[in-house]
């Protein structure tokens, strides 16, 4: 399972954030954070979670949920994909620093 993409969104209740995983060549699988945008909740939120075919196909599936949940529309739903590098952290973490070089006589 890799990481795909990096989901964010709003509906007029909630603050959306998640993530979209491949499951395989052909699957993504995606969870949603649905997080309440005024103070006055008790600090819970709510999850969601979707599979599709491709981003589009979760996304809108992703979205109807949200919008069952908030009884309004998703005004914005994001995806903004993960490159290759970024899936792999700290793969050199000396890398910012020069190694003293040999003295030459």
């Amino acid at each position: 399972m890799h990481l795909h993409s990096i989901l964010d969104g709003r509906t007029e209740q909630f603050r959306v954030r998640g993530a979209a995983w491949e499951l395989d060549s052909r699957t993504l699988r995606g969870f949603l954070y649905l997080m309440p945008v005024r103070h006055d909740g008790n600090g819970h939120f709510r999850v969601v979670e979707a599979e599709g075919d491709d981003v589009w196909t979760l996304l809108d599936a992703l979205s109807r949920q949200v919008s069952a949940i908030s009884g309004t529309t998703v005004k914005r739903l994001d995806a903004r994909a993960v490159t290759p590098d970024k899936r792999v952290r700290n793969r050199n973490v000396n890398r910012s620093q020069i190694s003293s070089l040999p003295e030459t006589p």
